[in-house]
């Protein structure tokens, strides 16, 4: 683990860290929005992310020949396919939704005859035997959201041979400042004057959530942080609600509205390793980029520090919406000491 733990004082206390600000609701939510055709469409047609897999997979097939095979929430079973073209020899495609019929009925009719589907969670079943390579496109918005990996985790220590392949293997979090007055004033200042009536009430709500969007490159006005950092042979359950120190730099003499997160994972047991990248510099994905407005407009300078403090866990009462806690500290002319909650939903 690369990035820096935080020592800022009081920062996560039991007392001041809580989900009060997000809502309850059954995780249930999750799977019926899994079960919706349109959103594994949306994914497929996800080039970035599906031919990075493919191209993981197929042009590695040595590492497939013949091997046991586990799909974690295979969806429609695009990555088992592979994995049976790349020549495995058996593939345990897990998946709790109904979408996994409709990935069965494609096997059969593709003559794809060596995948046996499941539709259960992992914790919930015992397979017959150990595998030899774990296969799942478990990332999140903002990397962690929806918390499919702790079922990487749970199969990882339960089913996986010594010495056996995680794809992808590896997970980096990253942050920086962006300007987006345009869009911060459609979305969150839209609320103070609505038709001449002062609505700014749902202004403090709207500020609590993250938005998930495409940012330009040319909106980003800071260098880069890494705020968590994942080698998924070792990672822990534990290690998933995290908290760490950052600091960026500014590059541009401008107004901060807002810090952004992405996310990249690495197949680093390829021949030659593959990246997908889901930053504002690289060509857009299904997960785009995460935002967390700033409560106000801050103005920067060129080589002003921002430092501050990151956190994340997931929401105790719904498993798969995120919370997070971010301290800003910036000095100079217009000094900045603020603490802000954020939610972000699958």
């Amino acid at each position: 683990m690369h990035y820096s733990p935080s020592n800022e004082t009081d920062f996560t206390t039991d007392l001041n860290w809580n989900d009060t600000y997000t809502k309850p609701q059954s995780s249930e939510v999750f799977f019926e929005s899994y079960n919706n055709y349109s959103i594994h469409e949306e994914i497929l047609k996800d080039k970035i992310r599906v031919k990075s897999f493919k191209n993981a997979i197929l042009r590695n097939s040595y590492l497939f020949q013949d091997k046991i095979v586990l799909n974690l929430n295979c969806g429609t079973g695009i990555l088992s396919f592979f994995a049976s073209k790349a020549g495995a020899r058996e593939i345990y495609a897990i998946d709790s939704t109904d979408i996994i019929d409709f990935a069965e009925q494609t096997a059969i009719k593709n003559g794809f005859k060596n995948i046996k589907f499941i539709k259960d969670k992992i914790e919930n079943i015992t397979l017959p035997t150990y595998v030899d390579i774990i296969i799942s496109d478990w990332m999140g918005y903002s990397l962690l959201c929806e918390n499919l990996l702790e079922s990487i985790i749970y199969a990882r220590d339960k089913y996986l041979i010594p010495g056996g392949i995680l794809f992808p293997d590896k997970a980096k979090l990253f942050i920086a400042g962006i300007e987006d007055a345009k869009y911060k004033d459609e979305r969150i200042e839209f609320w103070s004057d609505v038709y001449g009536i002062d609505m700014s009430v749902f202004r403090k709500i709207c500020l609590k959530d993250v938005r998930v969007e495409e940012i330009s490159s040319e909106s980003i006005v800071s260098t880069s942080c890494p705020v968590f950092e994942a080698d998924l042979y070792v990672v822990t359950k534990d290690h998933l609600n995290f908290v760490s120190q950052y600091s960026i730099q500014f590059t541009k003499k401008d107004f901060l509205h807002a810090l952004i997160s992405w996310f990249e994972v690495t197949f680093s047991h390829c021949h030659k390793p593959i990246v997908i990248n889901t930053g504002p510099k690289n060509k857009t994905t299904y997960w785009k980029q995460s935002v967390y407005y700033l409560d106000h407009s801050q103005p920067v300078e060129i080589g002003q520090i921002l430092n501050g403090s990151f956190a994340s866990r997931m929401n105790m009462r719904k498993n798969r919406e995120m919370v997070f806690k971010i301290s800003f500290h910036l000095g100079g002319k217009f000094p900045l000491n603020s603490m802000q909650m954020f939610q972000l939903a699958s």
